[in-house]
């Protein structure tokens, strides 16, 4: 047989013998190694993996860049979208616009509010997908009274209808308007990927396309073989360059952004993955220091053994052959555990990840080769790590000395040891300290006010789309009428509503002048978030009034237009002076209500409301009656004591008495949703704080572990101490020293090392600095708690010892 087959032999029997040992060992790396398995599968199946699309590399994302407006990206308007599209034709093998639209689908059931997508008649091609029944979108049907037609997802089809073949050539009814289904595309495809976008039509080009003030389009596009990122952003900007000469009032400055589509689409998103990347490498870390640290103490059991091989002629080869060996056959069984552990981690993993923007496919996470490779190059690394301790000790000093001490130790091997654990207190520190700061974090923002009340609010969201109500004045009748007979359910005490709901991240951001200007309004210098709601807005969500009044029923669009603003915006008007009565300039118009280069008063100045999310400052915003400014989709708030339970069936008949085929969307109790504003931070501090508490527990076994063995070496010495007259509180004191100085050398150096990683998280905490005292305090004073009850039990065993019992033993 191979020696190193020999030896792989004699430390399976040799792990059979010791099974604590073994259990201890294997368990501790399979968490560690299961966790990372685990991490790695989400971020190469998020992050990494190329997008399911042909020549994905291709493919681009197109954004207007405003620096007048201080935005690195925005959305396009869709008269410079079709600019960009007919004229950037070098580079690009086509560009397609993106348009998420929502559709109430009637027939075959309740009425319901779906997802979609507005897109070009090239965009199937652009990703090399075609539809699996049916046929795709042709050019002519981008042209207004041509676009009626949609193809279904797969998932639609068959959720909604059955996956009946028969659908292709009948007709939807979505939000009022026949639409014929064209086909149905491929089971998993989805774009954004992973997001559940229902079905896609395809985009009209009116022959008046709009404001080229109104940015609100996205774009993606496959740059032609060979053309790179630099040369087509060149000839985009050249375009974007000529179109700000030729419409300097708004697009002055403009130029153009192409990003890669998978970054794009990634976004900020990757944030959350690598920080909990991060968490379970800090974990693997421990793990193996603990290993080491049993392997140590294994390895000193063994000295004498190791001495008299040496004696008898083994080489130093085949001695390291023996440790590496044990090492590398619990690191095997340590990764097929960790397959194990990794595989229900991926089980569980979609409900705790955090949301990954449009990549969102935690569904589909599994174990590939990839995972398999990187599990079984873990288990090797980790394997090398914790057996190269133990093989530390055969250098030929240890060697001779173990033949003569037997298993006693050296002051050496306690010296690492001692470096071992003081090692594993610091990466739990640092981990435990990571996890501290983003909890504190999390409990602050849970504890800010949001500006309004959402208790006893009950929301809902309705689409008034353009084919069922294309005027406004129909928009405002619906608007004024809902809420007339919402009003006059029993119980319910106020009705408001409004174009975008507070909590719900969605916002419109505009430009604005005080008074009439000349100035290009790429120049104006006031930004501000805008709102159009209705009157009852402000009681039913009890927003502050702070100044002025709020708006009223008087305020139709027969009479003088009026905002309310909020106190930030209010500060940036006149930081000195009085807001109320100012009269603004904005893109608060282009409506038929209101043209644009309408003036509106200020007419009163509210408290700041978080509009985006609990851990987000509320912007500058402005506040239009939607008596004034109607849009479709709504936002409608019910104030009440009664129970959601009590009153969902009257909202509900209240909202089908006036339109039957009309979905009611988000419709919940308000505080849900305001609750869920924090949803994707929740999960990830599950995820931390699961680690960290393991980290916890393996420093404390590792603490345990060295201050125990300390006690069965020292037994002779606490033997003498106790017989010349030493107290059981001086035996107490002298075995918890030796754990509190370890613990308290860890501490310190975790801290340091906190430094870095609390700047890292900065941008990721609200009212709090990198190095919190409380949080570092709370962290120290938890590890030591740990660190004193590792030591309790050695310490206890220590004060028991019979001097006389310990002296015979020697």
């Amino acid at each position: 047989m191979h020696p190193f087959l020999q030896d792989l032999k004699q430390a399976l029997r040799g792990l059979l013998k010791a099974p604590a040992f073994t259990l201890t060992a294997l368990l501790t790396l399979a968490l560690g190694i299961g966790a990372n398995t685990a991490m790695f599968s989400a971020i190469r199946g998020l992050l990494i993996k190329p997008l399911p699309f042909r020549e994905a590399d291709r493919l681009v994302a197109l954004w207007e860049s405003r620096p007048l407006k201080k935005e690195a990206t925005s959305p396009l308007s869709a008269p410079n979208f079709f600019d960009w599209k007919d004229r950037a034709t070098r580079g690009f093998e086509g560009i397609s616009v993106v348009e998420p639209v929502p559709f109430d689908l009637a027939g075959g059931g309740p009425p319901q509010r779906i997802s979609a997508l507005r897109v070009s008649s090239n965009f199937f091609d652009l990703l090399g997908i075609q539809p699996r029944l049916g046929h795709g979108f042709r050019p002519d049907m981008e042209r207004p009274g041509n676009e009626r037609v949609v193809l279904l997802s797969h998932g639609l089809w068959k959720r909604r209808f059955g996956a009946d073949p028969a659908l292709i050539g009948h007709t939807l009814t979505l939000s009022g308007v026949a639409h014929t289904v064209l086909g149905v595309m491929p089971e998993g495809f989805l774009y954004p990927v992973g997001a559940a976008q229902d079905l896609y039509l395809p985009f009209p080009r009116k022959v008046n396309l709009g404001s080229r003030n109104g940015h609100r389009l996205m774009a993606i596009a496959r740059l032609r073989p060979g053309v790179t990122h630099a040369a087509a952003q060149s000839e985009l900007a050249a375009i974007a360059a000529d179109l700000a000469r030729t419409y300097p009032d708004t697009n002055e400055g403009n130029g153009a952004v192409v990003r890669d589509l998978h970054d794009d689409l990634l976004g900020e998103s990757s944030k959350p993955l690598l920080l909990l990347l991060g968490a379970v490498s800090l974990l693997l870390l421990i793990a193996c220091t603990n290993v080491a640290n049993l392997f140590l103490l294994r390895a000193i059991s063994r000295e004498r053994e190791v001495a008299i091989r040496a004696a008898l002629g083994a080489t130093r080869g085949q001695l390291l052959s023996r440790f590496f060996s044990e090492g590398l056959l619990l690191g095997f069984m340590a990764a097929l555990v960790g397959l194990g552990v990794a595989s229900a981690t991926l089980r569980l993993l979609p409900a705790l990840l955090p949301n990954t923007g449009d990549l969102n496919q935690v569904q589909r996470l599994g174990i590939d080769p990839w995972t398999l490779a990187y599990t079984l190059g873990l288990s090797l690394l980790t394997s090398f790590a914790f057996a190269l301790v133990p093989a530390w000790q055969l250098r030929e000093a240890h060697l001779s000395q173990g033949a003569r001490m037997g298993a006693k130790g050296s002051s050496a091997s306690g010296r690492l040891r001692s470096s071992l654990v003081v090692t594993e207190v610091a990466l739990a520190m640092l981990l435990l300290m990571t996890t501290g700061l983003l909890l504190r974090s999390f409990f602050k923002a849970l504890a800010t006010h949001p500006g309004f009340e959402s208790k006893g609010v009950i929301a809902f969201e309705v689409d008034l789309a353009s084919h069922r109500y294309p005027k406004d004045a129909q928009q405002g009748a619906f608007q004024a009428e809902l809420e007339r007979r919402l009003g006059q359910i029993p119980g319910i005490a106020s009705v408001g509503s409004a174009l975008f709901a507070p909590m719900s991240g969605s916002s419109w951001t505009t430009s604005l002048h005080i008074g009439p200007t000349a100035t290009p309004s790429s120049r104006w210098p006031h930004r501000a978030d805008v709102n159009t709601v209705s009157p009852g807005f402000f009681e039913t969500l009890n927003v502050p009034l702070r100044a002025g009044r709020t708006l009223q029923a008087a305020d139709t669009a027969a009479s003088g237009r009026v905002v309310v603003v909020n106190e930030s915006f209010a500060r940036m008007l006149a930081p000195t002076g009085q807001a109320v009565g100012l009269k603004l300039l904005g893109g608060m118009s282009g409506t038929e209500t209101s043209p644009e280069g309408t003036l509106w008063e200020v007419v009163g100045v509210v408290g700041d409301i978080r509009q985006r999310s609990l851990e987000t400052a509320a912007p500058p915003m402005v506040f239009v009656p939607l008596a004034q400014s109607p849009m479709g989709t709504l936002a409608f708030f019910v104030k009440s004591p009664a129970s959601f339970a009590a009153l969902s069936g009257a909202i509900r008949a209240a909202v089908h008495g006036l339109d039957a085929e009309m979905a009611l969307d988000r419709f919940e109790p308000f505080e849900n949703q305001v609750r869920r504003s924090l949803g994707d931070r929740r999960q990830t501090l599950v995820l931390l704080t699961a680690f960290a508490s393991l980290a916890l527990l393996l420093a404390g076994v590792g603490i345990y572990g060295v201050i125990a063995y300390g006690v069965s070496q020292r037994t002779r010495e606490i033997g003498i101490r106790m017989a010349l007259g030493a107290q059981i509180r001086a035996v107490l004191r002298l075995v918890m020293g030796q754990g509190l100085r370890l613990t308290l050398l860890g501490i310190g150096i975790g801290l340091l090392g906190s430094v870095f990683t609390g700047r890292l998280l900065s941008n990721q905490l609200v009212g709090l600095g990198p190095m919190d005292p409380l949080t570092s305090l709370a962290v120290a004073s938890l590890l030591c708690s740990v660190a004193i009850l590792a030591c309790l039990a050695p310490a206890l065993r220590a004060a028991r010892v019979d001097p006389a019992i310990a002296l015979r033993s020697e």
